[in-house]
C-alpha cells in the first residue's frame, strides 16, 4: 500500500508541492515586504511564516 502510494506520487508531481512552493515565496514576498516597511515588525514576520 506505501509502495503504491509512493509510485503513484513519483508518476506526476503532486499538485500539493506546486502549492507549497507558491504559498512558500508568497510568504517569503510578505516577509521582505513587512521588513522593508516597517524595519522588522515582528507581527508581520509571525502572520509570514504562518500563511505557509
Amino acid at each position: 500500500m506505501d509502495r503504491g502510494y509512493m509510485s503513484l506520487r513519483a508518476r506526476k508531481p503532486p499538485e500539493g508541492l506546486k502549492n507549497l512552493v507558491f504559498k512558500m515565496s508568497l510568504s517569503v514576498q510578505y516577509w521582505i515586504a513587512g521588513v522593508t516597511r516597517d524595519n522588522g515588525s515582528f507581527a508581520r514576520i509571525r502572520l509570514s511564516l504562518r500563511l505557509v
